[in-house]
C-alpha cells in the first residue's frame, strides 16, 4: 500500500530512482517500478514531475550536482577546486555507479541519451567558464578553445569512470593540472603545432 506523501517523499522517489537505474539501467527506472520501490503512487511522482525525463533528470542531478567555481584568481586554483570536488562525487560508490549505468544505457534508451547529454552540457558549461575566464584575464592564450580544454578538463573523469571503469584518483586529478599548466602561458601552436583558424 502507497504511504501518505511526507517530508522525505521527494527523496525516497529520487533515491528509488537511482537504485533502479543501477539495478537495470535507466530503463528499469519505469514510474510504475519507481513508485513501487518508493512507497508512494504514480500521481505521487506526476505531482513533483511532470514527466519520467525529468525525473531521470532530476535523479542525475542529485547524485553529481553541479559544481560551482569562484573566482579564485588562477586557472590552476580552480581548476583544482573543480576537480577535487568532483573526485569526491565520483569516488562515492553510489554516485559512480549511477553515472556509469546511465552512460551505458544511453545507447539502448533515447530518453536516457536525452537526460545524459542534458546533464553533461550542464557540467561542461561550468567546466568551459573557468577555462573563458583565465582566457579574458590573459592567463591562458587566446588561441585556445575554451570548448576542447573543457573536454579536456571535465572528460577525463568520465573516461576513467565510464570507459576505463575504474574510480578516478589524485593522480589522474594531479595528470590533468600538469597539463593545465604547461599550457599556461604558452599558444596552442607552440605546444602542440597546431594553429587555428580564427573565427570572422
Amino acid at each position: 500500500m502507497a504511504r501518505l506523501d511526507s517530508p522525505d517523499t521527494d527523496e525516497r522517489i529520487l533515491r528509488a530512482t537511482l537504485e533502479l537505474i543501477r539495478e537495470g539501467g535507466a530503463r528499469a527506472a519505469t514510474t510504475d517500478a519507481v513508485a513501487r520501490r518508493a512507497g508512494t503512487s504514480k500521481a505521487t511522482i506526476y505531482r513533483r514531475w511532470r514527466s519520467r525525463s525529468e525525473l531521470l533528470a532530476a535523479a542525475s542531478g542529485s547524485v553529481v550536482k553541479l559544481i560551482e567555481v569562484p573566482d579564485l584568481g588562477s586557472l590552476i586554483k580552480e581548476a583544482r577546486y573543480l576537480l577535487e570536488a568532483r573526485l569526491e562525487q565520483f569516488q562515492d560508490e553510489f554516485s559512480g555507479s549511477t553515472i556509469a549505468a546511465l552512460v551505458g544505457s544511453a545507447d539502448e534508451d533515447q530518453l536516457t541519451s536525452n537526460v545524459l547529454a542534458g546533464w553533461t552540457s550542464s557540467q561542461k558549461t561550468s567546466v568551459q567558464e573557468l577555462v573563458q575566464r583565465s582566457i579574458d584575464r590573459h592567463e591562458l592564450d587566446d588561441s585556445w578553445s575554451a570548448h576542447d580544454l573543457a573536454t579536456v578538463v571535465g572528460g577525463a573523469m568520465l573516461t576513467r569512470l565510464v570507459i576505463e571503469r575504474q574510480i578516478p584518483d589524485q593522480n589522474l586529478v594531479d595528470t590533468i593540472l600538469e597539463i593545465l599548466r604547461a599550457c599556461i602561458g604558452a599558444s596552442e601552436k607552440e605546444l602542440f603545432g597546431i594553429e587555428r583558424a580564427r573565427p570572422v
